[in-house]
């Protein structure tokens, strides 16, 4: 019976998921649109041009402005909060070589996207990295693993255990605070987009940005899917191993 957690299936990666990683169960329904409904990945270079192009310094209300995010707040425009797209180059810069880093020693990449607008780009950006994607989250996925898979049919009970993903990238933070939280307790390491109404102190890569624009957080992603194909590829090429 095949497992639960599928890989972003597609040129890019496997179809069949090792059991070692959990990610938990996404959505039928979800999974199929986001397949039929393909986004190719972004292919844009990081740089404050295609930023600007893409509208991540676009945040939220001024008065919705968290004290944590004024750092990276370049002023306000007709009430709304510019985000300053420096303060973003510089934290994306550190999160690519982070994604990059992880999956060049082998890490297993989790991303996870679960509005639905974002479902296609969240699923793109998994399989050209060859990594793990989730539309829909699972509460205790993380720090109640055992008891929330054993819902699932495709559970093995004779596996003494199931390990977690070493990097969780997380493109719509606000629907997905809990897996946030469950992946500080289980010592997961995070990039999340994070926009002007957010608490940057939750992530441990937070990426200053827009997350409500599907451009956004399609150029991100896609320089986050880059860096960890990157990453699988110099570990193939100096280890002369199957990328994970």
């Amino acid at each position: 019976m095949a497992p639960p957690w599928p890989r972003a299936s597609g040129a890019a990666g496997s179809s069949e998921a090792p059991s070692r990683l959990l990610v938990g169960a996404t959505s039928p329904a979800a999974l199929a649109q986001a397949v039929l409904s393909p986004v190719p990945v972004s292919t844009k270079p990081l740089t404050l041009e295609t930023l600007l192009a893409a509208g991540v310094h676009f945040g939220h209300d001024a008065a919705q402005l968290h004290p944590y995010m004024m750092p990276h707040a370049f002023g306000t425009r007709d009430g709304i909060t510019i985000l300053h797209l420096e303060s973003t180059l510089r934290a994306l810069r550190r999160s690519i070589g982070l994604a990059r880093d992880i999956a060049a020693r082998g890490g297993n990449v989790l991303f996870l996207g679960t509005r639905m607008g974002i479902h296609s780009v969240t699923y793109e950006a998994a399989r050209e990295a060859g990594a793990y994607c989730m539309l829909h989250w699972r509460a205790g996925l993380f720090t109640n693993r055992e008891r929330v898979l054993k819902r699932s049919s495709g559970f093995d009970p004779n596996r003494p255990y199931v390990h977690i993903p070493d990097l969780l990238i997380v493109l719509d933070m606000p629907n997905n605070i809990e897996a946030v939280k469950e992946a500080n307790k289980a010592n997961v390491p995070t990039i999340a987009i994070v926009d002007s109404n957010m608490d940057p102190r939750l992530v441990h890569y937070p990426i200053p940005g827009n997350d409500d624009s599907v451009a956004s957080v399609h150029l991100i992603a896609g320089l986050l899917a880059r860096a960890v194909k990157e990453g699988k590829a110099i570990r193939k090429q100096m280890f002369d191993l199957p990328a994970s």
